[in-house]
């Protein structure tokens, strides 16, 4: 396929994908992400997008979140581990077009006020127009295939088996 396609333009398209993270329980019983349903995909994404040159978060995230929680989360990006930078295979890719993505890991703390605030947040979108949960890293995530590598990436930086 030639041209743009679905991306905005010509040449690689910048995304960034936060994954954030908790811990299931004080056990460790399960690493989770904080998730996002896509209705037309069917599948679970990590709340990231496409991002302007000089962005330090997708709008996506601020409008999933809201200000306040994007704020917080702004606070959270010195703690931040890399997961991935570059090109990313995706459906949307054409030979004219490509997503190029840039991936980092931020793992929040269960006893954090933050993450009271993201747990109200995940429970209150089951009314709201986006449905925003927490899903465990798995190899069974309904995922896109860049994003389950991503994913699996986390998985491994965390120790666990994907």
């Amino acid at each position: 396929m030639k041209g743009k396609g679905a991306l905005d333009h010509l040449g690689p398209n910048q995304v960034l994908d936060p994954v954030l993270t908790r811990w299931r329980d004080d056990q460790k019983s399960a690493l989770e992400f904080l998730a996002v349903w896509d209705k037309k995909e069917g599948i679970w994404t990590i709340p990231g997008g496409r991002v302007l040159s000089g962005e330090i978060l997708p709008q996506r995230l601020t409008s999933i979140l809201g200000k306040k929680l994007n704020e917080q989360i702004k606070d959270k990006l010195a703690s931040k581990a890399e997961v991935f930078n570059g090109y990313v295979d995706d459906q949307k890719n054409t030979d004219n077009a490509w997503l190029e993505t840039t991936a980092f890991n931020i793992h929040l703390d269960r006893r954090d006020l933050l993450m009271a605030d993201l747990n109200n947040m995940a429970e209150s979108s089951q009314v709201s127009e986006e449905l925003v949960k927490w899903q465990e890293i798995s190899s069974r995530t309904l995922a896109c295939a860049y994003q389950r590598e991503l994913l699996r990436k986390v998985a491994e930086l965390h120790c666990r088996r994907f």
